[in-house]
């Protein structure tokens, strides 16, 4: 015979259980709804989450407007670039002369093209210039004007 213990535990422990189920269930609905299936079964899917990457891009870093920005810059000889949000690629033009100093010296004075290559944790203030293809073979989907260099760190 089960006693009172018992009882209360196995009781306590198909609370649980459904708890969990519970949880479950609610995490593969949020899921699907995040999918989109039939714009996955339809083949849009990509489009349409570019789609939003775009519009929280102008939300956030209208064009002309000064920001601080904040991610990743990829020093390579043939396709360098600034990874904002770390989907999106953009061509850095800095204007003022030392400006790029602290890649040079982030890289130890490079003297052939493929000393050229580094990953930098960069922060500056800027301004998003314009939207199109830029760089090698259009990588950049984004200008951004560097007005002042915040912080540099070798990735």
């Amino acid at each position: 015979m089960l006693n009172l213990l018992s009882i209360l535990v196995l009781l306590g422990l198909l609370v649980a259980i459904f708890f969990i189920i519970q949880l479950m269930l609610s995490a593969i609905l949020d899921l699907i709804s995040i999918l989109d299936l039939p714009s996955i079964s339809n083949e849009t899917w990509w489009n349409n989450n570019v789609t939003v990457v775009e519009d929280l891009i102008q939300r956030k870093f209208p064009i002309e407007e000064e920001r601080i920005f904040t991610g990743k810059y990829i020093s390579h000889w043939e396709i360098p670039r600034f990874e904002l949000m770390s989907s999106v690629n953009c061509q850095l033009d800095i204007p003022f002369e030392g400006g790029w100093d602290w890649l040079v010296e982030g890289l130890n004075n490079p003297m052939t093209r493929s000393d050229y290559t580094g990953t930098f944790d960069l922060s500056f203030r800027g301004k998003m210039l314009e939207r199109g293809c830029f760089g090698h073979m259009c990588t950049c989907s984004h200008r951004i004007e560097v007005i002042e260099i915040l912080s540099v760190m070798p990735s």
